[in-house]
């Protein structure tokens, strides 16, 4: 049954253009890949970023003179897995505490992400099934995305390298691989928390499959392996690290409560929130939570090929809902919009992509960019950009939803 559930799909991709025999296409892909990587070089090399990166550099010396438990313990700041801590103590301790080598330095392990991502769809993709893989376009789409471009090469942050193993770990999934998916899945983890997202997903899919256990084992284990010894030192930890909900009223529905000018949604912070605002927050988190596994419910038994469309369903709901969003988490939904529809693909791009631009052109006082200092009061003058990305989000996440009770070659609409 399930493969000819893939046979339609597969015909109906090739109909619509999806699926090509990108073979001859592969060493122009390569090239790109090239090039955009050089490029995002280049502006590594030749600015300092956003204000996160100099708060990483504060942090990495921290960390390197009073400790990992300390610097939980005394700054707010701290709110990232201990992994991510002893990463940015050794890139400090590399670049000598000199501010712009560390500034290269971060930069260029997202850029490295990037391109072990790329390599990953131009060959892996194909080696693993050819008929599977995207559209040469939609993989140059990928490879040379300004939103990508952008935060990998200027802002400076973990998201690229987080963006490659949650993708991974899908991958190995596809490969039928729990043990792989399970691994990747908890080094994901180990940068942020935002994997929980799609654990539904791997959950059901594996559990439909019973190899929940092989799953498990590694991730629980390397989870607990890099959270459990600052826990039990620090049970503060983890309510940092999980209850993160960023800063609020410049994302979505929380914006727009802002907009009201009631002082219960005024304020800007992601430390001191009011009651409403913890109120709000809680709820549409609760409401993502519900809505993504009720997705991966729903459609657990679909073919493992789906686990990459769910995904980007999952984040662009995600968008959607989220209590609050950062530039950088654009590229979170990046790799797993190559399997949802082109337009999503091409509309999500483009709008990041918009908002981005201004926001890094506002927090940098123009071109060139240097140093982007993001600060409470130029929120006002790049807020209303970040609409663009959270429109095209619920766009996407209505129509995702609407077509879930579509016949297997209908459905192959979400694709084509």
């Amino acid at each position: 049954m399930r493969q000819v559930f893939l046979g339609e799909r597969r015909a109906f991709w090739f109909q619509c253009g999806l699926l090509k025999d990108t073979e001859g296409y592969n060493r122009y892909l390569l090239l790109a890949l090239v090039l955009v990587t050089l490029l995002k070089v280049v502006i590594a090399t030749n600015t300092i970023g956003s204000n996160d990166v100099v708060i990483y550099w504060k942090l990495g010396s921290m960390i390197g003179s009073e400790g990992l438990l300390e610097t939980y313990r005394s700054t707010a700041a701290m709110n990232h897995p201990p992994a991510i801590g002893m990463a940015l103590k050794t890139l400090h301790a590399a670049s000598g505490s000199e501010r712009e080598l560390f500034a290269f330095l971060v930069r260029f392990v997202g850029i490295a992400g990037d391109f072990v991502l790329g390599c990953l769809v131009i060959f892996s993709l194909r080696k693993a099934g050819a008929e599977m893989s995207p559209g040469w376009g939609r993989q140059l789409l990928l490879i040379a995305s300004p939103v990508a471009v952008m935060v990998s090469g200027f802002h400076g942050n973990t998201d690229p390298l987080l963006a490659l193993l949650m993708f991974w770990s899908v991958y190995f999934g596809w490969k039928n691989s729990p043990a792989l998916s399970g691994t990747l899945f908890a080094l994901a983890c180990q940068i942020k928390v935002v994997p929980l997202l799609i654990l539904p997903i791997l959950l059901l899919h594996w559990w439909d499959r019973g190899l929940l256990r092989r799953f498990l084992v590694p991730a629980v284990t390397l989870i607990v392996l890099g959270y459990l010894p600052i826990l039990l030192q620090e049970p503060i930890v983890l309510g940092r690290i999980v209850g993160y909900s960023g800063i609020q009223g410049i994302w979505g529905f929380p914006m727009w409560l802002r907009l009201t000018n009631l002082p219960a949604f005024a304020p800007l912070t992601f430390t001191e929130l009011t009651v409403a605002q913890q109120v709000v927050t809680t709820v549409l988190k609760a409401v993502v939570v519900i809505a993504v596994t009720w997705m991966a419910w729903v459609r657990r038994r679909e073919p493992a090929v789906e686990m990459f469309t769910k995904c980007g369903l999952a984040f662009m709901i995600f968008f959607f809902l989220a209590p609050s969003a950062a530039p950088q988490y654009m590229v979170w939904p990046l790799p797993f919009l190559l399997f949802m529809s082109r337009g999503v693909q091409v509309a999500w791009t483009a709008s990041a992509a918009a908002f981005l631009f201004f926001f890094y052109n506002t927090i940098c006082g123009g071109l060139p960019w240097y140093f982007g200092d993001s600060t409470r009061d130029l929120v006002p003058l790049w807020v209303t950009w970040t609409l663009l990305p959270w429109a095209a989000a619920g766009a996407a996440a209505w129509y995702g939803i609407k077509q879930r009770g579509s016949t297997p070659p209908a459905a192959g609409a979400l694709l084509g």
